[in-house]
């Protein structure tokens, strides 16, 4: 699990600074539920004790494999279409 994750955050990290990757096992079920939600700052905390910012959230609850695809897929157009080949 733990280079899955790994992999998936190293991938969310070249999409660049504004993007994160919320995950969490889905309780009671436990293991091998674990999802992933890719979400974007579009406006940064001002008070971290009584701010969360503006978040938006770019798919649903996927399990670890579909989020991949879709980061590579997010990573492919991404720098498609800042025309770097």
């Amino acid at each position: 699990m733990a280079n899955t994750l790994n992999r998936i955050l190293n991938k969310v990290s070249k999409l660049g600074p504004e993007y994160h990757c919320m995950h969490q096992e889905i309780h009671p079920t436990g293991a091998g539920t674990r999802r992933y939600i890719l979400y974007k700052i579009i406006e940064p905390i001002n008070n971290p004790k009584t701010d969360f910012g503006k978040q938006e959230f770019l798919n649903k609850p996927l399990p670890a494999l579909e989020f991949e695809n879709f980061i590579d897929k997010l990573i492919d157009d991404k720098w498609w279409s800042k025309g770097a080949v």
